[in-house]
């Protein structure tokens, strides 16, 4: 008799659970609004002076997205920067590739809170190989794109550090003006971030409907006597990936 009253409670218990006990993130991952499976998710732990892969830290737990494009990643609370890749056909290096499908999720690190799951949808692009070029001074030039259109209107950010995030002041801003852009840099390595705002303006929070992203290739290396031309596809904030489920 006790035993079957055990029996029942636990079933009880079951039941009444939430279907994410736990915490960690969840979400879908799409291309150009398909959901994609086989996705390898990756969660890095952050500090104020690393950035996951773009500092070369490894990362703390991993996962696959299933065949609707949705994943869920276990995590203890914590701050995280988060990724998804897949690599493109012949392609093996364990850095991004050109002909990779990649995203570093713009709004990362986020926060994962104890018993509670935060929802990450992530909008992956085809990165694009760089091409180097002769030139008199250390230059950089290339596009910025949404959807294979240029963006008019948007700045690119160059910065020399991943201390604070990406967030604040650039060691460099240009403006890009008619979706193209060429200018002399000092020769270094500089991490590349492309923002365009509804409203206008090089900072402040990003709204629902801008458009964002890292440069896939991050970081750069700019050579004397080397013009690096690039490509960098932006990707517009929704929510609409987001599972919002049981999170904040």
């Amino acid at each position: 008799m006790a035993l079957r009253v055990l029996f029942s409670l636990v079933v009880a218990l079951s039941l009444t659970m939430p279907a994410f006990a736990g915490e960690g993130i969840k979400g879908r991952a799409s291309l150009g609004g398909v959901l994609v499976e086989e996705i390898s998710i990756r969660a890095y732990g952050y500090t104020p002076v690393t950035f996951g892969p773009l500092t070369g830290e490894a990362p703390i737990a991993e996962t696959v997205t299933a065949t609707d494009g949705s994943y869920s990643l276990e995590l203890p609370p914590g701050r995280y920067v988060v990724e998804a890749l897949k690599k493109g056909a012949g392609n093996n290096g364990a850095k991004v590739e050109g002909g990779d499908l990649y995203c570093l999720y713009s709004g990362s690190p986020v926060t994962v809170a104890q018993d509670r799951w935060t929802a990450v949808g992530l909008y992956l692009v085809e990165a694009k190989k760089a091409v180097e070029l002769s030139s008199p001074r250390a230059k950089l030039s290339g596009k910025l794109t949404f959807k294979g259109e240029p963006v008019k209107r948007a700045y690119l950010y160059a910065y020399n550090s991943a201390d604070g995030g990406f967030r604040g002041p650039a060691y460099m801003l240009q403006p890009v003006g008619e979706g193209s852009f060429s200018v002399r840099v000092p020769p270094g390595e500089y991490f590349l971030v492309a923002r365009k705002r509804a409203r206008g303006g090089a900072y402040g929070p990003m709204d629902t409907g801008d458009l964002f992203n890292f440069y896939p290739l991050n970081p750069v290396k700019i050579k004397e006597g080397v013009e690096l031309k690039i490509e960098i596809p932006l990707v517009e904030r929704l929510s609409q990936l987001e599972v919002d489920d049981n999170s904040y």
